[in-house]
Formats: C-alpha cells, sequence, structure tokens
C-alpha cells in the first residue's frame, strides 16, 4: 500500500522515464507486480529481471516502496553492467515522497 504523495511521485517518475527513454522496458515493481508474477523470494525476483532483459530492450525497474522481499536491493546489484536502471521510491521522514536512483 502507498500513499497518495507516492503514489504521485511513482506516476511522475515512470511518466518522465517514458518521456526520456520511449523505447524502453518500464516495469513498476510493487506488492501488485509480486503477486501477480508469484515473486516471493530474491531468486523469483532475479528469475522475473532476467525474463524482462531477455526482451532485448532497456529495463527501467522503479521500485515502489518496502516491497517484501529481503536482500531485493543486493539482486539487483547483480545486475550491474546489464541494460538496466532501477530506481527507489518511498515515504522518507515525516512521511515526504522521495525517489532515488540506484546506481548500477
Amino acid at each position: 500500500m502507498t500513499a497518495e504523495g507516492l503514489d504521485t511521485l511513482i506516476g511522475i517518475v515512470v511518466d518522465e522515464i517514458g518521456r526520456q527513454e520511449p523505447d524502453s522496458n518500464i516495469v513498476l515493481v510493487d506488492r501488485d507486480l509480486l503477486s501477480d508474477e508469484d515473486i516471493t523470494f530474491g531468486r523469483d525476483l532475479a528469475a522475473f529481471i532476467e525474463r524482462k532483459l531477455a526482451e532485448g530492450k532497456k529495463l527501467n525497474l522503479v521500485i515502489a516502496g518496502d516491497i517484501p522481499i529481503v536482500g531485493w536491493n543486493t539482486v539487483i546489484e547483480g545486475f550491474k553492467g546489464k541494460d538496466i536502471q532501477a530506481y527507489y521510491c518511498a515515504l522518507a521522514c515525516r512521511q515526504v515522497p522521495l525517489c532515488t536512483k540506484i546506481e548500477l
């Protein structure tokens, strides 16, 4: 579940990525996606990312809040050097939405 301000920020980030990189594959990684794709563990997330990369497009992952996968950030860091970018969107102190790019 995300807060209203975070939903707005995520929408802006996804729209901006789409504007700057229209040929890329933008995937919003949230609890709904994890449930729909049956992603429970880090290895499931890694397999999902591999499938998306196999499509041949640059992959932009937008991580929406605290997803319930232990070590998800380590999984993503394992794709360093591949055609992938990751953004982490969450609520900071005082419920201020933030987005940061994870350097890969």
